[in-house]
């Protein structure tokens, strides 16, 4: 099984169907406060992270409901970008198979 994996971030929004779904996403993570979204640090270095409050938390729920309603909304342009781009053709070929069932072949005695 092939699976397609992503060096470079910026191939992505070539494609049409990510570039929407990206679009869509920034909007939603316009409507929060840039606080409440996690901050890393590269490993080894100890900064002093922000304080999260019961707010930040709901709000970050709330956040992420929203993506996942993004991500999984059926026929999204999510969905449609990770069947064309992420899939292999035989993978496709596999799912199309299980999703049709197998047909029986015509039997004359």
């Amino acid at each position: 099984m092939g699976i397609a994996t992503v060096k470079d971030l910026s191939e992505l929004l070539k494609d049409e169907n990510y570039s929407k779904y990206n679009e869509k996403k920034q909007k939603i993570k316009l409507k929060y406060p840039p606080e409440i979204f996690p901050n890393y640090t590269t490993p080894g270095k100890r900064l002093h992270q922000r304080p999260i409050t019961e707010e930040h938390r709901v709000l970050y729920m709330k956040y992420l409901k929203e993506i996942g309603n993004l991500l999984f909304k059926p026929n999204g342009h999510y969905q449609k970008f990770s069947w064309d781009y992420l899939t292999s053709s035989r993978m496709k070929i596999d799912m199309d198979y299980k999703a049709r069932g197998r047909k029986s072949g015509i039997i004359s005695y």
